[in-house]
Protein backbone atom coordinates (compact mmCIF):
# COMPACT_ATOMS: atom_id res chain seq x y z
CA UNK A 1 0.00 0.00 0.00
CA UNK A 2 0.98 3.29 -0.33
CA UNK A 3 1.53 5.50 1.86
CA UNK A 4 3.49 2.56 4.43
CA UNK A 5 6.01 5.31 6.02
CA UNK A 6 8.28 3.26 8.52
CA UNK A 7 6.94 0.51 6.83
CA UNK A 8 4.06 -0.44 8.77
CA UNK A 9 2.00 -1.33 5.52
CA UNK A 10 4.85 -3.18 3.93
CA UNK A 11 4.32 -7.02 4.50
CA UNK A 12 6.13 -9.85 3.02
CA UNK A 13 4.99 -12.74 1.14
CA UNK A 14 6.68 -16.51 1.17
CA UNK A 15 4.37 -17.71 -1.29
CA UNK A 16 0.59 -17.59 -2.36
CA UNK A 17 -1.03 -18.28 1.07
CA UNK A 18 1.13 -15.37 2.70
CA UNK A 19 0.45 -13.19 0.22
CA UNK A 20 -3.29 -13.61 0.50
CA UNK A 21 -2.89 -12.82 4.11
CA UNK A 22 -1.09 -9.73 3.40
CA UNK A 23 -3.25 -8.72 0.71
CA UNK A 24 -6.49 -9.05 3.07
CA UNK A 25 -5.18 -7.72 5.81
CA UNK A 26 -4.20 -4.83 4.30
CA UNK A 27 -7.13 -4.62 2.01
CA UNK A 28 -9.39 -4.28 5.47
CA UNK A 29 -7.38 -0.76 6.40
CA UNK A 30 -9.77 0.73 3.88
CA UNK A 31 -9.13 2.12 0.15
CA UNK A 32 -5.84 2.66 -1.37
CA UNK A 33 -2.95 1.25 -4.20
CA UNK A 34 -1.53 -2.16 -3.12
CA UNK A 35 2.20 -2.47 -4.65
CA UNK A 36 3.94 -5.86 -5.06
CA UNK A 37 7.44 -5.96 -5.35
CA UNK A 38 9.78 -9.10 -5.89
CA UNK A 39 11.96 -10.02 -2.94
CA UNK A 40 15.37 -8.81 -3.23
CA UNK A 41 17.43 -11.80 -1.50
CA UNK A 42 20.83 -10.90 -2.88
CA UNK A 43 20.70 -7.74 -0.25
CA UNK A 44 18.06 -9.14 2.02
CA UNK A 45 17.62 -6.83 5.09
CA UNK A 46 20.08 -3.72 3.64
CA UNK A 47 18.67 -0.80 2.10
CA UNK A 48 20.75 2.19 0.90
CA UNK A 49 19.09 5.89 1.68
CA UNK A 50 20.50 8.71 -0.50
CA UNK A 51 19.14 12.19 0.35
CA UNK A 52 19.04 14.71 -2.78
CA UNK A 53 17.97 17.83 -1.54
CA UNK A 54 18.35 20.78 -4.13
CA UNK A 55 19.21 18.24 -6.83
CA UNK A 56 22.95 17.45 -4.65
CA UNK A 57 23.58 14.24 -2.73
CA UNK A 58 22.96 15.50 0.69
CA UNK A 59 23.45 12.19 2.65
CA UNK A 60 24.00 8.52 1.84
CA UNK A 61 23.59 5.66 4.33
CA UNK A 62 23.58 1.78 4.58
CA UNK A 63 20.74 0.82 6.97
CA UNK A 64 20.97 -2.79 7.98
CA UNK A 65 17.95 -4.40 9.82
CA UNK A 66 18.40 -5.54 13.58
CA UNK A 67 18.38 -9.09 14.50
CA UNK A 68 15.44 -11.06 13.26
CA UNK A 69 13.24 -8.53 11.17
CA UNK A 70 14.34 -7.78 7.46
CA UNK A 71 13.10 -4.34 6.85
CA UNK A 72 16.10 -2.01 7.36
CA UNK A 73 13.82 1.09 8.66
CA UNK A 74 15.33 2.53 11.87
CA UNK A 75 11.90 2.73 13.52
CA UNK A 76 12.55 -0.88 13.24
CA UNK A 77 15.83 -0.79 15.01
CA UNK A 78 17.73 -0.74 11.94
CA UNK A 79 21.52 0.83 12.32
CA UNK A 80 23.06 3.37 9.34
CA UNK A 81 26.33 4.06 8.60
CA UNK A 82 28.01 6.75 5.96
CA UNK A 83 28.07 5.01 2.74
CA UNK A 84 29.41 6.22 -0.65
CA UNK A 85 27.51 5.85 -3.58
CA UNK A 86 28.51 4.35 -7.26
CA UNK A 87 28.41 6.50 -9.64
CA UNK A 88 25.18 4.73 -11.00
CA UNK A 89 23.71 5.05 -7.44
CA UNK A 90 24.15 8.37 -7.13
CA UNK A 91 22.94 9.58 -10.90
CA UNK A 92 19.57 6.83 -10.01
CA UNK A 93 18.68 9.03 -6.80
CA UNK A 94 19.48 12.34 -8.64
CA UNK A 95 17.06 10.82 -11.45
CA UNK A 96 14.67 10.04 -9.19
CA UNK A 97 14.21 12.88 -7.58
CA UNK A 98 14.32 14.90 -10.47
CA UNK A 99 11.47 12.54 -12.45
CA UNK A 100 9.35 13.10 -9.63
CA UNK A 101 9.55 16.50 -9.51
CA UNK A 102 10.87 16.72 -6.03
CA UNK A 103 13.38 19.49 -4.51
CA UNK A 104 13.82 17.41 -1.21
CA UNK A 105 13.98 13.08 -1.52
CA UNK A 106 14.93 10.28 0.19
CA UNK A 107 15.75 7.43 -2.30
CA UNK A 108 15.70 3.94 -0.83
CA UNK A 109 17.46 1.38 -3.30
CA UNK A 110 18.86 -1.65 -3.19
CA UNK A 111 22.50 -3.24 -4.35
CA UNK A 112 21.92 -6.22 -7.15
CA UNK A 113 24.34 -7.45 -8.95
CA UNK A 114 21.94 -6.00 -12.63
CA UNK A 115 22.85 -2.65 -10.90
CA UNK A 116 21.33 -0.45 -8.34
CA UNK A 117 17.26 -0.97 -7.77
CA UNK A 118 15.02 1.96 -6.50
CA UNK A 119 12.84 0.54 -3.53
CA UNK A 120 10.74 3.23 -3.37
CA UNK A 121 10.71 7.17 -3.60
CA UNK A 122 9.87 9.33 -0.28
CA UNK A 123 8.57 12.88 -1.17
CA UNK A 124 8.80 13.79 2.57
CA UNK A 125 11.54 11.52 4.22
CA UNK A 126 12.15 12.22 7.94
CA UNK A 127 15.75 13.00 8.20
CA UNK A 128 15.88 13.91 12.26
CA UNK A 129 18.24 10.88 12.09
CA UNK A 130 19.82 11.38 8.86
CA UNK A 131 23.60 11.19 8.85
CA UNK A 132 24.79 14.43 6.94
CA UNK A 133 28.10 15.51 6.11
CA UNK A 134 30.11 17.10 8.71
CA UNK A 135 29.55 20.47 8.85
CA UNK A 136 26.19 20.73 6.83
CA UNK A 137 22.76 21.77 8.64
CA UNK A 138 20.87 19.24 6.22
CA UNK A 139 17.38 20.92 7.78
CA UNK A 140 18.28 24.15 6.97
CA UNK A 141 19.19 22.91 3.30
CA UNK A 142 16.02 21.20 2.43
CA UNK A 143 13.62 24.33 3.81
CA UNK A 144 15.92 26.56 1.28
CA UNK A 145 15.34 23.91 -1.26
CA UNK A 146 11.58 23.76 -0.71
CA UNK A 147 11.40 27.54 0.03
CA UNK A 148 9.75 30.14 -3.06
CA UNK A 149 12.91 31.48 -5.04
CA UNK A 150 13.39 34.32 -2.46
CA UNK A 151 15.67 31.77 -0.75
CA UNK A 152 15.11 33.44 2.35
CA UNK A 153 14.47 32.00 6.00
CA UNK A 154 12.70 34.96 8.15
Amino acid sequence: RTHGANGRCVRRADGPTSLAEGFHELESRGPGALIVQPQVTEFYGRSIRAVITGQRLRAAELRVAAAGEWRSNIVHGATQHHTDLTPAEGALAADAARAMGLSHAGIDMLRTTRGPVILEVNSYPDFTKTLSRPGEDLTKVALLACLPRSGKLS
